[in-house]
């Protein structure tokens, strides 16, 4: 039996036989695939594509609880701000808006 993320939060996971592939629900299970809109996606959340990405969230979330207990909710609150304020100008001035914030400017 191996037991696989539906999503990295809650921490909600099925269970599917190795062998034969069935999945097996506990109480409530079906219900919060249908609340969480993954009733009719079931393939696709027991696809590797999907476990990769659910995986790849988790250790996000770990990474960036660490980053907040080290230096604090309002410094990474804003190098969130600041990463998404950079991505939204032109590609091409990425790396400039980059160099001057290195170069201390």
């Amino acid at each position: 039996m191996e037991r696989l993320r539906v999503s990295h939060e809650p921490d909600f996971r099925l269970d599917r036989c190795v062998g034969c592939q069935c999945v097996w629900l506990d109480a409530g299970e079906w219900p919060a695939l249908v609340d969480a809109g993954l009733a009719l996606r079931l393939n696709e959340v027991l696809a590797d594509g999907w476990q990769r990405r659910v995986r790849e969230e988790v250790v996000h979330h770990r990474r960036e609880d660490e980053l907040r207990a080290r230096h604090g909710d309002a410094c990474v609150d804003d190098l969130i701000r600041i990463r998404a304020w950079l991505h939204s100008q032109p590609a091409a001035q990425r790396e400039t808006l980059l160099l001057l914030l290195r170069s201390g400017w």
